[in-house]
Protein backbone atom coordinates (compact mmCIF):
# COMPACT_ATOMS: atom_id res chain seq x y z
CA UNK A 1 0.00 0.00 0.00
CA UNK A 2 1.97 3.58 -1.00
CA UNK A 3 2.90 5.23 2.27
CA UNK A 4 0.28 8.20 1.65
CA UNK A 5 -2.53 5.83 1.19
CA UNK A 6 -5.60 6.94 4.26
CA UNK A 7 -8.39 4.88 4.43
CA UNK A 8 -11.65 6.41 6.19
CA UNK A 9 -14.87 4.23 7.35
CA UNK A 10 -17.65 6.75 5.45
CA UNK A 11 -21.37 7.22 5.91
CA UNK A 12 -23.45 8.41 3.06
CA UNK A 13 -23.02 11.86 5.16
CA UNK A 14 -19.59 12.26 4.89
CA UNK A 15 -19.03 11.61 8.62
CA UNK A 16 -16.33 8.94 9.71
CA UNK A 17 -15.91 6.83 12.46
CA UNK A 18 -12.84 5.52 11.55
CA UNK A 19 -9.47 6.56 10.11
CA UNK A 20 -6.57 4.00 9.50
CA UNK A 21 -3.95 6.61 9.92
CA UNK A 22 -3.17 7.91 13.76
CA UNK A 23 -1.58 11.03 12.84
CA UNK A 24 -5.32 12.72 11.68
CA UNK A 25 -7.49 13.85 14.15
CA UNK A 26 -10.93 12.46 13.83
CA UNK A 27 -13.44 15.05 12.99
CA UNK A 28 -17.35 14.72 13.12
CA UNK A 29 -18.73 17.73 10.96
CA UNK A 30 -21.13 15.84 8.10
CA UNK A 31 -18.31 16.67 5.52
CA UNK A 32 -15.40 14.47 4.02
CA UNK A 33 -12.08 14.88 5.71
CA UNK A 34 -9.90 17.75 4.84
CA UNK A 35 -7.32 15.06 4.78
CA UNK A 36 -8.55 13.88 0.89
CA UNK A 37 -7.94 17.42 -0.34
CA UNK A 38 -11.26 17.34 -2.56
CA UNK A 39 -11.98 20.86 -3.01
CA UNK A 40 -13.94 20.70 -6.64
CA UNK A 41 -17.52 20.50 -6.11
CA UNK A 42 -18.14 18.02 -8.80
CA UNK A 43 -15.23 15.84 -7.28
CA UNK A 44 -16.89 16.54 -4.24
CA UNK A 45 -20.62 15.40 -5.39
CA UNK A 46 -18.80 12.58 -7.88
CA UNK A 47 -17.24 11.01 -3.74
CA UNK A 48 -20.68 11.73 -1.94
CA UNK A 49 -22.63 9.66 -5.13
CA UNK A 50 -20.06 6.66 -5.37
CA UNK A 51 -20.23 6.79 -1.10
CA UNK A 52 -23.99 5.97 -1.88
CA UNK A 53 -23.63 3.52 -4.45
CA UNK A 54 -21.15 1.82 -2.09
CA UNK A 55 -23.53 1.87 0.77
CA UNK A 56 -27.15 1.12 -0.84
CA UNK A 57 -25.90 -1.39 -4.03
CA UNK A 58 -22.65 -2.41 -2.51
CA UNK A 59 -20.72 -0.87 -5.65
CA UNK A 60 -17.13 -0.33 -5.87
CA UNK A 61 -15.99 3.10 -7.80
CA UNK A 62 -12.84 5.15 -8.52
CA UNK A 63 -13.17 9.32 -8.65
CA UNK A 64 -10.04 11.10 -9.94
CA UNK A 65 -9.80 14.23 -8.38
CA UNK A 66 -7.93 17.20 -9.95
CA UNK A 67 -4.28 18.42 -8.33
CA UNK A 68 -4.71 22.20 -6.96
CA UNK A 69 -1.85 24.32 -5.06
CA UNK A 70 -1.89 22.47 -1.73
CA UNK A 71 -2.61 18.72 -2.80
CA UNK A 72 -1.80 16.22 -5.87
CA UNK A 73 -4.09 15.25 -8.23
CA UNK A 74 -5.60 12.20 -6.76
CA UNK A 75 -8.03 9.18 -6.71
CA UNK A 76 -10.24 8.30 -4.44
CA UNK A 77 -11.49 4.64 -4.21
CA UNK A 78 -14.83 3.57 -2.92
CA UNK A 79 -15.97 0.64 -1.62
CA UNK A 80 -18.51 -1.15 0.58
CA UNK A 81 -17.64 -1.60 3.83
CA UNK A 82 -18.16 -4.84 5.85
CA UNK A 83 -20.78 -2.97 8.21
CA UNK A 84 -24.28 -2.24 6.82
CA UNK A 85 -24.73 1.80 6.17
CA UNK A 86 -20.97 2.41 5.74
CA UNK A 87 -18.34 2.96 2.88
CA UNK A 88 -14.83 2.35 2.67
CA UNK A 89 -12.80 5.48 1.13
CA UNK A 90 -8.84 5.51 -0.01
CA UNK A 91 -7.32 8.30 -1.66
CA UNK A 92 -3.74 7.92 -3.23
CA UNK A 93 -1.91 10.21 -4.95
CA UNK A 94 -1.52 10.25 -8.58
CA UNK A 95 1.83 12.02 -8.50
CA UNK A 96 4.08 9.36 -5.90
CA UNK A 97 6.96 7.97 -8.37
CA UNK A 98 6.68 4.77 -9.76
CA UNK A 99 7.43 1.53 -8.38
CA UNK A 100 9.91 -0.33 -9.53
CA UNK A 101 10.26 -3.94 -8.95
CA UNK A 102 13.65 -5.55 -7.02
CA UNK A 103 16.16 -6.47 -9.78
CA UNK A 104 17.59 -9.49 -8.01
CA UNK A 105 13.44 -10.67 -8.47
CA UNK A 106 13.91 -9.96 -12.25
CA UNK A 107 17.20 -11.98 -12.39
CA UNK A 108 16.15 -14.53 -10.17
CA UNK A 109 12.36 -15.13 -12.15
CA UNK A 110 13.57 -14.96 -15.46
CA UNK A 111 17.04 -14.86 -15.39
CA UNK A 112 17.57 -11.19 -16.73
CA UNK A 113 21.59 -10.27 -17.46
CA UNK A 114 22.24 -7.08 -15.44
CA UNK A 115 21.45 -4.76 -19.01
CA UNK A 116 17.79 -6.54 -19.29
CA UNK A 117 17.15 -5.76 -15.96
CA UNK A 118 18.05 -1.88 -16.91
CA UNK A 119 16.11 -1.84 -20.01
CA UNK A 120 13.42 -3.68 -18.41
CA UNK A 121 13.02 -1.12 -15.55
CA UNK A 122 13.13 1.68 -18.45
CA UNK A 123 10.41 0.20 -20.47
CA UNK A 124 8.58 0.27 -16.97
CA UNK A 125 9.17 4.16 -16.65
CA UNK A 126 7.97 4.38 -20.39
CA UNK A 127 10.72 5.45 -21.82
CA UNK A 128 11.60 4.86 -25.80
CA UNK A 129 13.54 2.79 -27.26
CA UNK A 130 16.14 5.69 -28.84
CA UNK A 131 16.12 7.44 -25.44
CA UNK A 132 16.81 4.09 -23.54
CA UNK A 133 19.70 3.73 -26.21
CA UNK A 134 21.27 6.83 -25.84
CA UNK A 135 20.97 7.06 -21.92
CA UNK A 136 22.92 3.24 -21.94
CA UNK A 137 25.37 4.53 -25.27
CA UNK A 138 24.21 1.58 -27.42
CA UNK A 139 22.23 1.37 -30.64
CA UNK A 140 18.61 1.20 -30.99
CA UNK A 141 19.32 -2.31 -32.34
CA UNK A 142 20.73 -3.57 -29.44
CA UNK A 143 18.44 -2.14 -27.07
CA UNK A 144 15.21 -3.69 -29.54
CA UNK A 145 17.59 -7.15 -28.87
CA UNK A 146 17.65 -6.49 -25.13
CA UNK A 147 13.72 -6.28 -25.75
CA UNK A 148 13.27 -8.95 -27.78
CA UNK A 149 15.41 -11.57 -25.30
CA UNK A 150 13.38 -10.36 -22.17
CA UNK A 151 9.97 -10.73 -23.88
CA UNK A 152 11.13 -13.96 -25.03
CA UNK A 153 12.76 -14.77 -21.15
CA UNK A 154 9.35 -13.43 -20.04
CA UNK A 155 6.73 -15.18 -21.95
CA UNK A 156 5.12 -11.76 -22.93
CA UNK A 157 4.17 -11.04 -26.19
CA UNK A 158 4.47 -7.43 -26.19
CA UNK A 159 6.19 -4.56 -24.99
CA UNK A 160 2.98 -3.70 -23.68
CA UNK A 161 2.12 -6.90 -21.52
CA UNK A 162 5.97 -6.99 -20.27
CA UNK A 163 5.03 -3.43 -18.59
CA UNK A 164 1.99 -4.70 -17.17
CA UNK A 165 3.83 -7.33 -15.84
CA UNK A 166 6.50 -5.63 -14.21
CA UNK A 167 3.86 -3.43 -12.63
CA UNK A 168 2.14 -5.90 -11.03
CA UNK A 169 5.37 -7.34 -10.33
CA UNK A 170 6.33 -3.83 -8.59
CA UNK A 171 3.20 -3.60 -6.73
CA UNK A 172 3.91 -7.03 -5.08
CA UNK A 173 7.27 -6.22 -3.95
CA UNK A 174 6.22 -2.66 -2.38
CA UNK A 175 3.19 -4.51 -0.95
CA UNK A 176 4.81 -7.33 0.43
CA UNK A 177 8.49 -4.92 1.92
CA UNK A 178 5.27 -2.88 3.75
CA UNK A 179 4.17 -5.92 5.18
CA UNK A 180 7.44 -7.33 6.23
CA UNK A 181 6.67 -10.20 4.47
CA UNK A 182 10.07 -9.43 1.43
CA UNK A 183 13.55 -11.11 2.40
Amino acid sequence: MPKNKEDFLMSRTGTYKAISDTRLRHRRDGTLPVDLGVRDGSALESVFKAIGSAVENRASSVVTVRGTSQHSASFVQVRPARERGWAVVSQSSLDQPQAMPDPNVLRELWDLTPTEVLVATDLLRHEELADIADARGSSVETIRMHVKNILRKTGMASQKKLVGLLTRLAALTVTNAESGASR
